[in-house]
């Protein structure tokens, strides 16, 4: 009975251990990528059209984990906006190599400045240019 007894603390130890092995897998958690977190809109420039400036919160994107992004407007947007977004949503994106990004169809060069993500879709040639600060939580 004794064997028995020991037997069975020792094989529910071991999955216990493995469980909890298994939960940080990188393999288990979705990765995160280099857009992953919580961004508030500062500028949007559509090329043709007018410059948009916004105040910290009035416009925020979360770049999630599973490649979802999280939209949330907390103002009026100006009605000619050109913004990707123009009510709060969630949509997907498209990574690639942690340098292009894929939002609403539009392909977006992704590069960092201290705490701002700039995303380019070719604005020297009128595309789109966005900046955001980037909100630390």
């Amino acid at each position: 009975m004794k064997k028995i007894n020991l037997i069975l603390i020792l094989l529910v130890s071991f999955l216990s251990l493995y469980n909890c092995d298994r939960k940080n897998d990188p393999a288990v958690l979705p990765q995160q990528d280099v857009l992953t977190g919580v961004y508030s809109l500062r500028e949007f420039s559509p090329g043709f059209g007018p410059f948009e400036t916004y105040n910290p919160n009035d416009v925020i994107w979360q770049f999630m984990p599973d490649k979802s992004l999280v939209v949330k407007i907390n103002t009026t947007l100006p009605a000619n906006s050109q913004l990707p977004f123009v009510a709060s949503t969630t949509a997907t994106y498209t990574l690639v190599n942690d340098e292009k990004v894929t939002i609403n169809e539009i392909t977006y060069q992704i590069s960092f400045t201290e705490n701002k993500l700039i995303l380019n879709a070719d604005a020297s040639a009128d595309g789109k240019l966005i900046t955001f600060d980037k909100i630390e939580i």
